[in-house]
This record gives C-alpha cells, structure tokens and sequence, in this order.
C-alpha cells in the first residue's frame, strides 16, 4: 500500500502512544486523525505490504469494513500489529476508493469467559469496546446483520449436535489413537 508518509507518520504516532500508555485507544479520535493526514498529503510516499483477513463491502450503504479475526487470546505482538494494519487498510481505501464511510475492526470471534465481559488488556490497550472491536456476540451478530444471529447459529449448533451425536462421536473415536 502507497500512502503519503505523514499518514504513516500519523498511524505510528497512534500506535506508539499506545503502545507506551500515553493514551487510550480512542476508535472515532484515531480515525479523524487519519482524515485530517489524508487531507493534507505529503509529496512523499510509503510503501508496505499487508494481509489482511476480511474485507466487506456494503453495496447499500457505500461503507468498507476491514477486520482482523483472533481468538480470545493474541500473543504481545500479534495486536499493536493488527491496530497498525487496520489503520493503514483504512486510510488506504478512504484515499483510493472516495468512500467516505470506511471502518475497521478487530474482531474476537469468541469470549472465552463468556458470559463474563471480555477483558484482555493486550487487546484493551489497543482497541477500545466503543469502537474498532467486535467481541463474541457482536461480531457474528454484524456479519449477520441481525441482532440474533449468534444466538441463531449456536441453535443450529446444538441442534446438529443433537441429531448427529452418534455420528460425532465415531469421527471422534477415529481420531484417537489406540496405543
């Protein structure tokens, strides 16, 4: 991705004051941060190459959404990585696409203390639950597009489980191995 520098500059300032505790993670701040850089570009520019692991386009309300997908427990270094990604893959496309709606978000696909809040301070430091995080329930929920989707989708779960248990458990049996 080619970017004017002081976006780059801008997201690491973001990435660093987080990383060093100067400040919390503020999702709506950080991203009119990167508005205001890109509204004021550079001549020169950077170049980084980045995966990412979900783009989607919303067709009927023009909006991009960007996600990193982990599990309840990242390692240290995988989440300042992720912030430093998403910034970047959303700058990039509200300076390439001239979509004005443009978010992205760190996404826990599930809360290994539900029904307890999610509380990992690796990942609190860098994404505030206000903004830029999905947790559990509400990231299937907004890829369903419906409040109850989750709910929907562990129904479906121990209905298959139910109706199936004999089955599961023979695959299962398959797969220990016998000494």
């Amino acid at each position: 991705m080619i970017l004017p520098k002081n976006v780059y500059s801008t997201i690491d300032s973001i990435v660093n004051n987080l990383s060093n505790a100067k400040t919390l993670s503020d999702y709506y701040k950080e991203k009119e941060l990167i508005k205001s850089a890109l509204k004021k570009p550079s001549t020169r520019t950077e170049s980084h190459t980045y995966e990412f692991d979900l783009e989607i386009y919303d067709n009927e309300n023009n909006h991009y959404y960007f996600m990193e997908m982990k599990g309840p427990d990242p390692n240290t270094t995988e989440v300042p990585g992720a912030k430093r990604r998403l910034l970047t893959e959303m700058a990039w496309c509200m300076m390439k696409s001239g979509v004005k709606s443009v978010d992205s978000h760190f996404a826990i696909y599930y809360n290994n203390k539900f029904p307890k809040p999610y509380k990992n301070p690796k990942v609190l430091y860098y994404f505030n639950p206000d903004g830029g995080l999905l947790v559990h329930d509400q990231f299937w929920n907004f890829l369903g597009k419906n409040e109850n989707t989750y709910f929907e989708l562990i129904k479906i779960f121990q209905e298959y489980g139910k109706n199936n248990k004999e089955r599961i458990w023979e695959a299962f049996s398959r797969l220990v191995v016998k000494k």
